[in-house]
């Protein structure tokens, strides 16, 4: 979570952060998304063969609604998310399992049938921690820590999805 990473920053480094330093990194980033963001090649495929198809699915974020409904909205995401998770849905945030158990809980979906698509270290372990199938998004190869299952082209997703629904 940014509270985290902010406090590591100020460790780490022996420094205070400006008390502007949140408003002025989101601005900067809401900036840089504005100027660069863009879909993952292949992912509107895969979200529309799973709403055609009834499978629920949601966004679980790290971050606020407000930054999630921007980058869905800047990569004409958005109508395909109706159900969307924050960091401040809940009281952790990942690598804490709180907010895919409150997302599997909204969606009424049984964890054990519940399939993460994650692209963070944090996140895999949230996934693990909440006794998920997770499946990580990995476009530049294999990922540094030790995972079960992972990806590098949208196009292997669905059936990496199948395989998981028939397990």
């Amino acid at each position: 979570t940014l509270p985290a990473c902010y406090q590591w920053l100020e460790q780490a480094f022996n420094v205070a952060l400006p008390l502007a330093f949140p408003d002025t990194l989101a601005h900067d980033t809401q900036l840089a998304f504005e100027d660069g963001l863009k879909m993952v090649n292949g992912v509107e495929r895969v979200l529309q063969r799973l709403n055609d198809n009834g499978v629920p699915f949601c966004v679980a974020s790290n971050g606020s609604h407000k930054k999630i409904h921007h980058s869905l909205s800047l990569t004409g995401l958005l109508p395909y998310f109706a159900a969307r998770f924050s960091v401040e849905d809940v009281e952790q945030g990942k690598p804490a399992p709180d907010l895919f158990l409150h997302a599997a809980s909204c969606m009424g979906v049984p964890v054990s049938q519940a399939i993460v698509i994650e692209d963070s270290q944090s996140g895999w372990q949230a996934s693990e921690s909440a006794g998920m199938r997770s499946l990580i998004y990995a476009p530049h190869g294999k990922p540094a820590f030790a995972c079960a299952q992972w990806f590098d082209s949208m196009a292997a997703l669905p059936s990496l999805l199948l395989a998981g629904v028939n397990q």
